[in-house]
Protein backbone atom coordinates (compact mmCIF):
# COMPACT_ATOMS: atom_id res chain seq x y z
CA UNK A 1 0.00 0.00 0.00
CA UNK A 2 1.20 3.47 -1.10
CA UNK A 3 1.72 6.12 1.85
CA UNK A 4 -1.33 8.31 2.98
CA UNK A 5 -0.76 11.66 1.41
CA UNK A 6 -2.69 14.57 1.54
CA UNK A 7 -2.67 16.58 -1.49
CA UNK A 8 -2.28 20.42 -1.83
CA UNK A 9 -5.88 21.96 -2.53
CA UNK A 10 -5.13 25.70 -3.23
CA UNK A 11 -1.63 25.71 -4.36
CA UNK A 12 -1.93 27.32 -7.69
CA UNK A 13 -4.65 29.49 -6.46
CA UNK A 14 -4.09 31.00 -2.48
CA UNK A 15 -0.11 30.67 -2.95
CA UNK A 16 2.14 29.40 -6.16
CA UNK A 17 2.53 26.21 -7.09
CA UNK A 18 5.58 26.74 -8.94
CA UNK A 19 8.43 25.67 -5.69
CA UNK A 20 11.49 28.14 -7.24
CA UNK A 21 7.92 30.91 -7.50
CA UNK A 22 6.77 30.05 -3.60
CA UNK A 23 10.53 30.27 -2.34
CA UNK A 24 11.02 33.73 -3.88
CA UNK A 25 7.81 35.30 -3.29
CA UNK A 26 8.24 33.56 0.73
CA UNK A 27 11.91 35.01 0.99
CA UNK A 28 10.45 38.51 0.19
CA UNK A 29 7.21 38.35 2.64
CA UNK A 30 9.80 37.22 5.38
CA UNK A 31 11.94 39.39 6.86
CA UNK A 32 15.30 36.73 7.35
CA UNK A 33 16.93 39.63 9.26
CA UNK A 34 14.66 40.07 11.89
CA UNK A 35 15.30 39.08 15.57
CA UNK A 36 14.05 35.53 16.40
CA UNK A 37 11.92 34.74 19.40
CA UNK A 38 10.91 31.36 20.80
CA UNK A 39 7.17 31.41 21.15
CA UNK A 40 4.40 29.40 22.41
CA UNK A 41 2.01 30.56 19.71
CA UNK A 42 1.70 32.44 16.35
CA UNK A 43 -1.33 33.84 15.07
CA UNK A 44 -1.22 33.97 11.99
CA UNK A 45 -3.32 34.87 8.71
CA UNK A 46 -4.71 32.36 6.22
CA UNK A 47 -6.02 34.44 3.34
CA UNK A 48 -4.02 34.08 0.02
CA UNK A 49 -0.80 35.69 0.12
CA UNK A 50 -1.74 38.27 -2.24
CA UNK A 51 -4.16 39.61 0.55
CA UNK A 52 -2.48 38.20 4.02
CA UNK A 53 1.12 37.29 2.78
CA UNK A 54 2.86 40.07 4.10
CA UNK A 55 1.49 39.72 7.76
CA UNK A 56 2.17 36.07 7.74
CA UNK A 57 5.74 36.59 6.38
CA UNK A 58 6.04 39.64 9.22
CA UNK A 59 4.90 36.93 12.19
CA UNK A 60 6.55 33.71 10.87
CA UNK A 61 9.88 35.64 10.20
CA UNK A 62 9.93 37.31 14.55
CA UNK A 63 10.09 33.42 15.43
CA UNK A 64 11.80 30.43 15.60
CA UNK A 65 10.29 27.50 14.23
CA UNK A 66 11.15 24.01 15.99
CA UNK A 67 10.65 20.76 14.79
CA UNK A 68 7.05 20.21 15.99
CA UNK A 69 4.91 22.86 14.77
CA UNK A 70 0.87 22.14 15.77
CA UNK A 71 -1.40 24.06 13.28
CA UNK A 72 -5.13 24.94 14.07
CA UNK A 73 -7.19 25.96 11.39
CA UNK A 74 -10.62 27.53 10.58
CA UNK A 75 -13.25 24.47 9.14
CA UNK A 76 -14.76 26.98 6.19
CA UNK A 77 -16.30 23.45 4.37
CA UNK A 78 -18.09 21.84 7.23
CA UNK A 79 -17.23 18.68 5.44
CA UNK A 80 -16.11 16.38 8.85
CA UNK A 81 -15.79 16.37 12.72
CA UNK A 82 -16.13 19.51 14.14
CA UNK A 83 -12.43 19.15 16.24
CA UNK A 84 -11.23 16.93 13.74
CA UNK A 85 -6.95 15.79 13.75
CA UNK A 86 -5.79 15.06 10.33
CA UNK A 87 -5.18 11.37 10.15
CA UNK A 88 -2.90 11.57 7.09
CA UNK A 89 0.76 10.33 7.36
CA UNK A 90 1.91 13.22 4.94
CA UNK A 91 0.64 16.49 3.40
CA UNK A 92 1.69 16.92 0.17
CA UNK A 93 3.21 20.51 -1.11
CA UNK A 94 5.30 22.74 -3.48
CA UNK A 95 8.12 22.40 -1.18
CA UNK A 96 7.64 18.53 -0.58
CA UNK A 97 6.02 16.60 1.69
CA UNK A 98 5.61 17.93 4.75
CA UNK A 99 5.75 14.84 7.79
CA UNK A 100 2.79 14.39 10.22
CA UNK A 101 3.77 14.18 13.82
CA UNK A 102 2.08 10.75 14.44
CA UNK A 103 3.46 10.35 17.66
CA UNK A 104 2.07 13.39 19.15
CA UNK A 105 -1.18 12.78 17.72
CA UNK A 106 -1.65 9.11 18.52
CA UNK A 107 -1.00 10.66 22.19
CA UNK A 108 -3.51 13.58 21.70
CA UNK A 109 -6.12 11.29 20.74
CA UNK A 110 -5.49 8.60 23.03
CA UNK A 111 -7.41 10.12 26.56
CA UNK A 112 -9.25 12.95 24.60
CA UNK A 113 -12.75 14.01 25.24
CA UNK A 114 -13.09 16.32 22.10
CA UNK A 115 -10.50 15.55 19.47
CA UNK A 116 -11.05 13.08 17.06
CA UNK A 117 -9.06 11.66 13.62
CA UNK A 118 -10.73 12.63 10.16
CA UNK A 119 -9.23 11.64 7.01
CA UNK A 120 -11.85 14.07 5.48
CA UNK A 121 -12.36 17.40 7.15
CA UNK A 122 -9.52 18.98 5.75
CA UNK A 123 -9.56 18.23 2.37
CA UNK A 124 -10.53 21.10 0.49
CA UNK A 125 -9.47 23.38 3.26
CA UNK A 126 -7.19 26.71 3.31
CA UNK A 127 -6.64 27.74 6.77
CA UNK A 128 -3.81 24.89 7.54
CA UNK A 129 -2.27 24.64 4.05
CA UNK A 130 -1.41 28.23 3.54
CA UNK A 131 0.78 27.97 6.85
CA UNK A 132 2.38 24.98 5.45
CA UNK A 133 5.15 26.49 2.91
CA UNK A 134 6.26 28.92 5.26
CA UNK A 135 6.73 26.32 7.90
CA UNK A 136 9.09 24.56 5.66
CA UNK A 137 10.55 27.69 4.28
CA UNK A 138 12.13 28.57 7.82
CA UNK A 139 12.36 24.71 8.92
CA UNK A 140 12.88 21.76 6.35
CA UNK A 141 12.89 19.71 9.20
CA UNK A 142 9.65 20.76 11.20
CA UNK A 143 6.65 17.91 11.29
CA UNK A 144 3.36 19.08 11.98
CA UNK A 145 0.34 18.05 13.50
CA UNK A 146 -2.67 19.48 11.22
CA UNK A 147 -6.31 20.40 13.42
CA UNK A 148 -9.14 21.70 11.66
CA UNK A 149 -11.56 23.23 14.39
CA UNK A 150 -15.64 24.31 13.37
CA UNK A 151 -17.24 24.67 17.07
CA UNK A 152 -18.34 27.68 18.42
CA UNK A 153 -19.18 26.14 21.44
CA UNK A 154 -17.51 28.00 24.36
CA UNK A 155 -16.82 24.78 26.38
CA UNK A 156 -15.79 22.61 23.80
CA UNK A 157 -13.15 25.47 22.90
CA UNK A 158 -11.64 25.65 26.44
CA UNK A 159 -12.09 21.77 26.53
CA UNK A 160 -10.02 21.51 23.59
CA UNK A 161 -7.42 24.26 24.88
CA UNK A 162 -6.72 22.25 28.02
CA UNK A 163 -5.89 19.11 26.15
CA UNK A 164 -3.55 20.83 23.87
CA UNK A 165 -1.84 22.30 26.71
CA UNK A 166 -1.91 18.58 28.82
CA UNK A 167 -0.38 17.66 25.89
CA UNK A 168 2.42 20.41 25.45
CA UNK A 169 3.43 19.59 29.38
CA UNK A 170 3.49 16.15 28.27
CA UNK A 171 5.86 16.61 25.22
CA UNK A 172 7.82 18.99 27.58
CA UNK A 173 11.04 17.87 26.70
CA UNK A 174 10.62 19.16 23.55
CA UNK A 175 9.93 22.26 21.63
CA UNK A 176 6.53 23.08 20.24
CA UNK A 177 4.73 25.73 18.28
CA UNK A 178 1.39 26.31 17.70
CA UNK A 179 0.21 28.22 14.56
CA UNK A 180 -3.66 29.50 14.88
CA UNK A 181 -4.87 30.16 11.41
CA UNK A 182 -7.50 32.85 11.95
CA UNK A 183 -8.14 36.30 9.32
CA UNK A 184 -10.03 37.75 12.74
CA UNK A 185 -12.38 40.67 11.76
CA UNK A 186 -13.72 40.45 8.27
CA UNK A 187 -15.39 43.33 5.95
CA UNK A 188 -15.70 45.79 8.37
CA UNK A 189 -14.32 48.92 8.68
CA UNK A 190 -10.16 49.20 10.04
CA UNK A 191 -11.48 51.07 13.65
CA UNK A 192 -14.06 48.74 13.95
CA UNK A 193 -11.75 45.56 13.47
CA UNK A 194 -8.71 47.28 15.48
CA UNK A 195 -11.59 47.57 18.47
CA UNK A 196 -12.70 44.17 18.05
CA UNK A 197 -8.96 42.85 17.73
CA UNK A 198 -7.80 44.15 20.74
CA UNK A 199 -10.44 42.73 22.84
CA UNK A 200 -9.54 39.31 21.74
CA UNK A 201 -5.60 39.81 21.61
CA UNK A 202 -6.16 41.19 25.40
CA UNK A 203 -7.49 37.85 26.52
CA UNK A 204 -5.05 35.85 24.38
CA UNK A 205 -2.14 37.89 26.40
Amino acid sequence: MGENIRQAAVAGTFYPADPATLRKELSERIDSAAEKQKVHCLISPHAGYFYSGNCAGKGFGAVQVPDTVIILGVDHHGMGYSFAVDGHEKWASPLGDIVIDQSLRKELLEDSQIFRTDLNAGLKEHSIEVQVPFIQYLNPNARILPILISSFNYKELALAGEELAQLIRRFSDQEILIVAATDMSHYISASAAKMKDELAIDRIQ
